[in-house]
């Protein structure tokens, strides 16, 4: 009879992170630094992805 596979993650789940927990907070910095950077990106680079846009189609 084959015996099932043995490893960390067959058949568990992950776990919850409290959220008051260290863990949590070091994910959501970590999550608000991505958004910041994405809309810093997204507002300076946006005007001129869109003027360049408009010059190749003229």
């Amino acid at each position: 009879m084959p015996k099932g596979l043995k490893g960390k993650m067959v058949g568990r789940e992950k776990k919850v992170i409290h959220p008051y927990s260290r863990k949590a907070a070091q994910i959501t910095r970590e999550s608000h630094k991505q958004d910041k950077k994405e809309r810093f990106l997204s507002s300076c680079f946006g005007k001129y992805l869109i003027s360049l846009h408009l010059l190749v189609q003229d």
